[in-house]
């Protein structure tokens, strides 16, 4: 199964990136944790995948990317803390 969420993650991280606009990111996030829930994949593991989504964002500097990445990657990082904060309540 890490498999697929590795490929999963991967998949999100390209869509995060290439998204046309700060709101797609969101959208992309809240679309693969209603996946996960949908098929019963446990909290921790959802808090996982989140936390990793977010160290590989965390990668990406300023100065490396485009403006339209760049608001892409602090969209979704707003998002995925967000999505973080509901998984652990």
């Amino acid at each position: 199964m890490e498999t697929t969420l590795d490929k999963f993650r991967a998949k999100l991280v390209i869509k995060i990136l290439c998204a046309r606009s700060a709101a797609e990111p969101a959208r992309f996030i809240k679309a693969a944790v209603r996946s996960m829930e949908k098929n019963k994949v446990t909290h921790e593991t959802i808090t996982h995948f989140v936390d990793r989504v977010l160290n590989q964002l965390n990668i990406f500097k300023l100065s490396d990317t485009s403006p339209l990445k760049w608001n892409n990657i602090q969209a979704a990082t707003s998002s995925l803390l967000q999505a973080r904060q509901m998984i652990l309540q």
